[in-house]
C-alpha cells in the first residue's frame, strides 16, 4: 500500500511496477489523480485520503510506504500503527525536529515490536555501495569531506509548507547529512558555525564545522546558500580518495596522483529513482541484506545532527 501520489509518490510507482510488484494500492486524496495512477500503472486506487480508505479496510499490508507531505508524515505513521501494520516505510526525514520525533517514540511504544524504517535512499546508490566497499578493502576511511549546498534558485517556494522551508536543512540537505555519517560515523567532538541568513530561512545561510567521530574519523563540512556548490562528499583512505561529485557517481584519485577516474558502477535504467527499488526489496528481506535502512532512533540522531548544523531552535 502506497500513502501518497505527487512527485515522490510516482516514483515509487515506477519503481513498483517496473519490478512487476502485484497488488498494489495507492491512496490519493482525489478522484483525478486516482484515476491517472490507475490508467498509468494499473494499480488499484482509492481516493478521499488514507482516513478514509484505512477505516474501510483495515486489513494489514505486506508492506505500507508513507509518501506525503512532510508535516503528515508522523501522522499517518500513527495512523498505520494503530491498524496493526507490521512493515512500514516511512519517506525521509519523517519528523520535523528530533524533539516530535522523540515525543513520537515515546507515545507509540509498539514500533519496537515492528519494522519501521526510513527511506534514505541514498545509502543505497551503487556508487555509495562501491565506495564503502573500497574503503573497507583499503583499511578504512581516515578522513572525510561534504558539502550541501542549496540551489535556492531553483525551490518552487508555492509548493512547500512555511515550516518546512524554514526547515529546509533537515527537509533536504539532510539527505547529504545522513549519507556522510553514516559511512564515517557520529560527530563525538565537533566545533560548527554558521553566518548570515535568507528571508524563508531565517537561522543561516552558510554553515562550516569540523570535528572528529565515534569512529575516530575526522571530518568536516561546508555549504554556502548564498553562492554556488553542489552536494558532494570526500572521503581518504592511506591508498586514496574518493568523490561522490554529484552523489550518483563516483571517483578515485589515487595516491601520489591528482587524476581523478571515473568508476563505473550500476546505473538506474528506465527512469526509476536511484535507490527505490533496493529500499523496496530490503523492506521485504531485512533478514538477509547486507544493508540498513535507518530506524526511528538512528534517524533522530540525524536529526540531532542537522539541528546543530543549521541552529535550528527546539520545537
Amino acid at each position: 500500500m502506497l500513502l501518497g501520489a505527487g512527485i515522490m509518490g510516482k516514483e515509487y510507482c515506477r519503481a513498483l511496477k517496473k519490478m512487476e510488484i502485484g497488488n498494489v494500492t495507492v491512496i490519493c486524496m482525489t478522484k483525478e489523480t486516482a484515476k491517472k495512477i490507475r490508467t498509468d500503472f494499473g494499480f488499484d486506487t482509492y481516493s478521499g485520503g488514507y482516513r478514509q480508505q484505512l477505516s474501510k479496510n483495515n486489513k494489514p499490508y505486506d508492506l505500507a510506504i508513507i509518501c506525503l507531505p512532510i508535516i503528515h508524515l508522523l501522522e499517518a505513521l500513527e495512523h498505520l500503527i494503530s491498524y496493526e501494520q507490521k512493515n512500514i516505510l516511512v519517506e525521509k526525514p519523517a519528523a520535523l525536529s528530533a524533539s516530535l520525533l522523540k515525543k513520537f517514540i515515546h507515545k507509540n511504544q509498539k514500533i519496537k515490536k515492528i519494522s519501521v524504517k526510513v527511506a534514505f535512499n541514498r545509502l543505497f546508490y551503487s556508487s555509495y555501495l562501491e565506495l564503502k566497499r573500497r574503503a573497507e578493502k583499503e583499511g578504512g576511511i581516515i578522513s572525510c569531506h561534504y558539502t550541501f549546498t542549496e540551489w535556492v534558485n531553483t525551490i518552487n517556494y508555492s509548493s512547500y509548507n512555511p515550516e518546512v522551508l524554514k526547515r529546509w536543512g533537515i527537509c533536504n540537505s539532510i539527505h547529504v547529512i545522513s549519507l556522510a555519517h553514516d559511512l564515517i560515523g557520529l560527530p563525538k567532538e565537533w566545533n560548527f558555525y554558521k553566518r548570515n541568513s535568507l528571508s524563508w530561512h531565517p537561522s543561516g545561510a552558510v554553515f562550516s564545522g569540523s570535528g572528529i567521530t565515534n569512529k575516530k574519523i575526522l571530518f568536516s563540512y561546508h555549504a554556502n546558500w548564498l553562492s554556488s556548490g553542489r552536494w558532494s562528499i570526500e572521503a581518504m583512505t592511506r591508498q586514496s580518495a574518493y568523490r561522490l561529485m554529484p552523489l550518483e557517481n563516483l571517483y578515485q584519485s589515487e595516491k601520489g596522483t591528482n587524476k581523478w577516474t571515473k568508476i563505473e558502477t550500476i546505473e538506474e535504467q528506465n527512469k526509476i529513482k536511484s535507490g527505490l527499488p533496493e529500499m523496496i526489496i530490503y523492506m521485504f528481506n531485512q533478514k538477509n541484506s547486507k544493508n540498513q535502512l535507518p530506524d526511528l532512533y538512528q534517524t533522530n540522531q540525524y536529526l540531532k545532527i542537522s539541528e546543530k548544523i543549521f541552529g535550528y531552535c527546539e520545537r
